[in-house]
């Protein structure tokens, strides 16, 4: 299968973008490859639920307003607090 580097950065992170990708900026992936990523990115906890919601919050925000919140450093840090909190 083939994909974008920038659907693969959305949905699987960009360390995974990072060691697929290709010169051209696309990624050719097998299906057991796809089946073992989604697997890996599974939602872990609190802060991944959170970030589920407010992602596409932010994504549209900086569409609109031409801003960056979607590469937060703190919401990176706020997420893994929040995941290590057990519910």
């Amino acid at each position: 299968m083939r994909f974008s580097r920038a659907t693969i950065v959305r949905r699987f992170g960009e360390a995974v973008a990072a060691q697929y990708a290709d010169e051209t900026g696309t990624i050719e992936l097998s299906i057991e490859q796809v089946r073992a990523l989604r697997l890996a990115s599974k939602r872990r906890g609190l802060g991944d639920l959170v970030a589920a919601v407010a992602q596409p919050i932010a994504r549209a925000i900086d569409a609109a307003a031409g801003t960056k919140l979607a590469e937060c450093g703190g919401c990176k840090k706020r997420r893994e607090a929040l995941n290590r909190i057990h519910l």
